[in-house]
């Protein structure tokens, strides 16, 4: 047995970068897209829209993203000069829903 342990790499290489594709999943994820460009793309999301809503919507609900951070400074701002800010950056969030 201690001739089978003596094999084991005790201390593995630092493996994939944080943050990169494994190739398996960009290789489906290319693959993917062809299909959907080859199947009719946003005509085909379109008639999936009317005849599988409930489809369509769960396929659009993993789009959005789950959680938001936003930090905002106001070192140095008044009151008034920081609500402006923050109605500002609500308003950019509603009209870019629109």
């Amino acid at each position: 047995m201690n001739k089978q342990r003596a094999n084991i790499v005790q201390h593995p290489g630092p493996g994939r970068p944080k943050g990169s594709v494994n190739r398996t999943t960009a290789a489906l994820k290319e693959a993917m897209l062809e299909a959907f460009d080859r199947g009719g793309g946003v005509d085909w999301l379109l008639a999936l829209m009317q005849s599988e809503p409930k489809t369509f919507a769960s396929l659009l609900a993993r789009l959005i993203p789950t959680e938001s951070k936003t930090e905002i400074t106001h070192e140095g701002l008044t009151d008034e000069e920081r609500r402006a800010r923050v109605a500002a950056i609500l308003d950019a969030g509603r009209n870019r829903g629109a």
